[in-house]
């Protein structure tokens, strides 16, 4: 992601409206980014895919059999998001219950 800490002015609302804070790492990020266009065939911005990261990393507490992820936005740079799904390592994503085993192949629209 691009900024490390959050605003001044979102940090003190959630302060107050929160319980807690998951971190995860940029590489778990990029793996999430690249399942959901393999998987999902979704293009999500690095900051859309924390969610998914941090279930598949096991860093949220699942108390029930069903589990709904809000995945968002696509408002990052094709070279940017290319690099992260090249670099991306999705086997260990790929493991999540209900997610079809099927990957795509990821091209430029100028074939680049």
């Amino acid at each position: 992601l691009t900024h490390t800490t959050p605003s001044r002015r979102p940090f003190a609302i959630n302060q107050h409206l929160l319980d807690d804070v998951i971190t995860v790492d940029d590489s778990a990020i990029a793996e999430a980014m690249a399942l959901c266009l393999r998987h999902l065939r979704v293009v999500v911005e690095p900051s859309g895919a924390c969610a998914l990261a941090a279930l598949a990393a096991g860093k949220l507490p699942v108390r029930c059999g069903r589990i709904a992820v809000v995945l968002s936005g696509g408002n990052v740079d094709w070279h940017t998001f290319r690099a992260l799904i090249d670099n991306s390592h999705t086997r260990r994503l790929s493991g999540l219950p209900g997610l079809p085993s099927r990957r795509t192949a990821v091209s430029s629209p100028g074939g680049a």
